[in-house]
């Protein structure tokens, strides 16, 4: 699991910082199929969980700016199951 670090990223991300709150692929996927958070958030986290890999951190961003929910899902999801459990337990979780 990644730990956010934080970087000069909005209030959102440094409220889950400074709480020491770990988020993980698994968590963006539950929190998108469940609309726990808006999507913006949502993107905003994963932006920074895919800091050290420059072609996702990129896709995320392009989905973040033309405001493509479906990419950010297909982007989220996809880590999810590389990462995480599979993309049923996701969903039940």
């Amino acid at each position: 699991m990644n730990k956010l670090d934080y970087k000069p990223f909005p209030k959102f991300i440094k409220e889950f910082v400074e709480q020491n709150i770990k988020v993980d692929w698994g968590d963006l996927a539950w929190a998108l199929s469940n609309h726990w958070l808006d999507v913006s958030s949502i993107a905003e986290l994963a932006e920074v969980l895919a800091l050290k890999n420059e072609y996702l951190y990129t896709s995320l961003a392009i989905a973040r700016i033309n405001n493509d929910e479906a990419a950010l899902k297909t982007l989220v999801f996809q880590q999810a199951q590389k990462y995480t459990v599979p993309n049923e337990l996701i969903r039940e979780r």
